[in-house]
Parts: structure tokens; C-alpha cells; sequence
């Protein structure tokens, strides 16, 4: 509706309905629906080797930080998309701030253990 109103400012209340209302949307849509694809078809699956996902700094940098989606899948209450701090991952930047500023509370993330036992795992799955 917003786009429809402001758009009707300048006497184009169906443009602003259709151009910045529903075509947002849909390129919205197909950008995620492609993000989702590079990230279980390009890159190494690091963390699970019975899932598709991948992670690939190559995707993460394009993506914002969605190229890590092996460690998602692996550990999807973990708001990180990698565990590692020099990784491409805005969003994970973004959450530490808030929750050093006490904007946010209970952030969950997985165990350094669980972390290592699934890198373990999946090298040892690989050899």
C-alpha cells in the first residue's frame, strides 16, 4: 500500500502499485530463490556431507553472507551462517552488535565442540 501512496503524489497510484509494490516482490522472490540455489550448488559441503548445502566465500560475497549455507543446514538455531570471524556475514555482524548494545537477548549459537565434531566428521566421511 505504501508504494501505491506515495506514488499517487505524482498521479500514478497503479505504477507505484505495480512497479514498486509487485515487481519487488517478484524480483525479491527470485533473487532468494537464487541465492538458495548458488549455495547448494557451488562451493565444498563443509559441515554435512548428506545435505546439498555448500559453503563458498565466492557465493558469500555475492550474497551477503548466504554462501556459508553448510553451516547453516548443519546448525540452523545458530544466527551465524559461519562460525568463523573473518567470514563474509553482515547479518552475523549485525546481531553481535545489537547484542553488545543489549538490543537483543539469547542469542543462540553452536558449541565450538559440536562445531569441531562436524568439521571432524565430515573430513573423516571424505578420507
Amino acid at each position: 500500500m505504501l508504494p501505491t501512496a506515495i506514488a499517487s503524489l505524482w498521479g500514478d497510484a497503479l505504477g507505484g502499485l505495480f512497479i514498486a509494490g509487485f515487481l519487488r516482490a517478484g524480483v525479491m522472490f527470485q533473487a532468494t530463490c537464487c541465492i538458495n540455489s548458488l549455495a547448494h550448488l557451488v562451493g565444498t559441503p563443509r559441515y554435512d556431507t548428506q545435505a546439498s548445502a555448500r559453503d563458498s566465500t565466492l557465493t558469500a560475497l555475492v550474497t551477503f553472507g548466504e554462501g556459508y549455507h553448510s553451516f547453516h543446514h548443519r546448525f540452523p538455531y545458530d544466527h551465524r551462517s559461519s562460525p568463523t570471524w573473518w567470514h563474509y556475514d553482515p547479518n552475523k555482524w549485525l546481531v553481535w552488535a545489537m547484542e553488545q548494545a543489549h538490543l537483543v537477548q539469547r542469542v543462540r549459537t553452536a558449541s565450538s565442540g559440536s562445531i569441531a565434531r562436524a568439521a571432524a566428521g565430515h573430513r573423516g566421511a571424505l578420507e
